[in-house]
């Protein structure tokens, strides 16, 4: 299924012209995620990789309008998106791939955004296998920080799912669960060659 991507930059630059899903994504990207969290112990943005993201133009922003049921339907959607960020990642230099990250919206789950985890812990096995590590985010997420327990960090405006490229450190920030473990990579997943 086609859907229409943007990149958080073209919304910032132009918020007037895009809905309100997408304007208020890209402004917790923007104003959360790329900027720095004392509370982690460590300098930097929430997430180091994001700010060069934007400031690239490679971090984009999809939505899809899929009720929370089915759940099958709602891991469809994860999985088409996940299958265009392939693609992307596999024109992209291996070297400039943890720049490329792709958030999906889902517009219509209201109160039911938490079956975003149950989706994730559905499809997270195959998406590692395939090299794409993805995390859920919603507005009443309880997910806290590996670094520190009491710093929640999975809440969003809109429920999503965040889509980027494996690397090796992310095994550090992985609960370990059975979905997590190294032996679901793909073999070279995150090589840096």
């Amino acid at each position: 299924m086609s859907r229409s991507r943007h990149t958080v930059a073209e919304i910032l630059a132009a918020p007037d012209n895009y809905e309100p899903w997408a304007v208020d994504t890209a402004l917790w990207v923007r104003d959360q995620v790329s900027r720095p969290a004392p509370k982690l112990g460590r300098p930097g943005a929430l997430c180091p990789y994001v700010p060069t993201a934007v400031e690239r133009n490679t971090l984009t922003i999809v939505a899809s309008d899929q009720p929370p049921q089915p759940r099958q339907a709602l891991a469809d959607v994860l999985l088409d998106e996940a299958g265009w960020l392939a693609e992307e990642l596999g024109r992209t230099p291996v070297g400039r791939r943890v720049w490329v990250a792709h958030i999906v919206v889902f517009t219509q789950l209201g109160s039911a955004a938490d079956v975003l985890a149950e989706v994730r812990a559905h499809v997270r096995p195959r998406l590692l296998r395939a090299g794409i590590n993805v995390g859920e985010f919603f507005h009443d997420s309880p997910d806290t920080s590996v670094r520190n327990r009491h710093h929640l960090v999975g809440r969003s405006p809109w429920p999503c799912f965040a889509l980027r490229v494996f690397m090796p450190q992310d095994e550090t920030f992985f609960r370990m669960t059975p979905d997590s473990e190294v032996g679901y990579l793909a073999r070279g997943v995150g090589d840096r060659s």
